[in-house]
């Protein structure tokens, strides 16, 4: 059985409770502050999309890519980037929410939707770890890549705020935005002190299977 979108929503729905304890539990010990899950979170989404999408060779989480632009070097270094092959098919950049980001990730994709277009076709340089080395490797952007841009959650910003950034998104032809979870956020105060299941039957309803599918979509598209 490969795995669904409720149950990757309830992986990070975990992740965020285990962050509000401590490591290491003791009676003395208390975390004002939750640790951050983006890493788990990256890792999950990695695991969602190469356990559904057949066509994808390998992942490569937040993998450092260098290449050669008009004789400046590019770098880049996306949360996922997707392979099939010798080609790099997608590139994700993978957000719990839009929060601190709220006022600049309008340039952010607007750039990235530029870029892409520029880049398609160049060489990148990037490594893969091996036991307790690493091979190094070249991959080309393949002609129909695409950059897109996952959100967990839509909410930690206005609401009007968010409409005109995936309005923005919409026109654009490099690049995507994919909302997972709306209306409801995974670390809000409503859910501390809840269970795993009070947690899941609440927010059940308000996990976008639509982006879910338009994501995977994309992405089949752009391994073809």
């Amino acid at each position: 059985m490969t795995m669904t979108p409720h149950e990757f929503i309830k992986s990070l729905a975990e992740g965020y409770q285990r962050a509000r304890v401590p490591v290491k539990e003791h009676k003395k010990l208390s975390r004002g502050e939750s640790r951050s899950i983006a890493s788990e979170a990256e890792d999950m989404l990695a695991y969602y999309l190469i356990d559904r999408i057949k066509g994808v060779d390998h992942i490569f989480i937040n993998q450092t890519l260098t290449s050669v632009l008009n004789g400046r070097e590019e770098r880049r270094k996306p949360n996922l980037v997707i392979c099939r092959g010798d080609e790099i098919r997608m590139l994700i950049d993978l957000k719990m929410d839009l929060g601190y980001k709220r006022d600049e990730f309008r340039d952010s994709i607007n750039g990235v939707d530029t870029l892409v277009e520029k880049l398609r076709g160049q060489e990148f340089r990037l490594q893969k770890k091996v036991d307790h080395g690493v091979v190094p490797l070249i991959k080309t952007l393949s002609k129909n890549a695409k950059y897109v841009f996952v959100v967990i959650s839509n909410q930690n910003i206005g609401g009007e705020k968010f409409r005109r950034i995936e309005e923005l998104a919409s026109g654009l032809d490099n690049t995507g935005l994919f909302v997972l979870l709306r209306g409801k956020h995974l670390n809000g105060p409503e859910f501390y002190g809840r269970s795993l299941d009070d947690v899941m039957t609440a927010v059940d309803g308000y996990i976008s299977q639509d982006d879910f599918v338009k994501l995977e979509t994309l992405l089949n598209e752009s391994l073809a």
